[in-house]
């Protein structure tokens, strides 16, 4: 019964986070939530080109960029990985990357970082270009 009604929820209901992680079971969101441990394996050993999200449940640059990001998944797909983090649960490691302000994007190919992006006046015309530009 409760499968029945997250299905029948639109998109703006889906702000919620405890629905969001079911989506990707669905099919719906092309993103993989990656924490410290999860980083090596999920974005510096991947073969494909990846784009780290690092954002944070307060951050409102960061929600309002979120669902056209994910949008990129859906758009690129098995083209590049969309990987995110959370950075009030992963705040030692975001200082380890260097990532002190949201919302920030890093790009990845062949395992090294090869573009970043930060700030609250961040377009997603400008993360598609980098993704575009990585994928060559």
């Amino acid at each position: 019964m409760r499968q029945v009604q997250i299905r029948c929820l639109r998109w703006k209901e889906l702000s919620n986070f405890r629905f969001r992680a079911l989506l990707p079971f669905w099919g719906m969101i092309m993103t993989i939530e990656v924490n410290a441990d999860s980083y090596e394996k999920e974005v510096v050993r991947s073969d494909k080109p990846v784009l780290v999200d690092f954002w944070g449940p307060r951050c409102a640059p960061c929600l309002a960029l979120m669902p056209q990001v994910e949008g990129l998944g859906e758009k690129y797909g098995e083209k590049i990985k969309i990987t995110k983090i959370d950075a009030s649960k992963n705040k030692r490691f975001c200082l380890s990357l260097k990532v002190l302000g949201l919302p920030t994007y890093l790009f990845y190919k062949n395992g090294k970082e090869v573009d970043r992006f930060t700030g609250g006046n961040l377009t997603i015309e400008e993360i598609e270009a980098s993704v575009k530009k990585i994928m060559e």
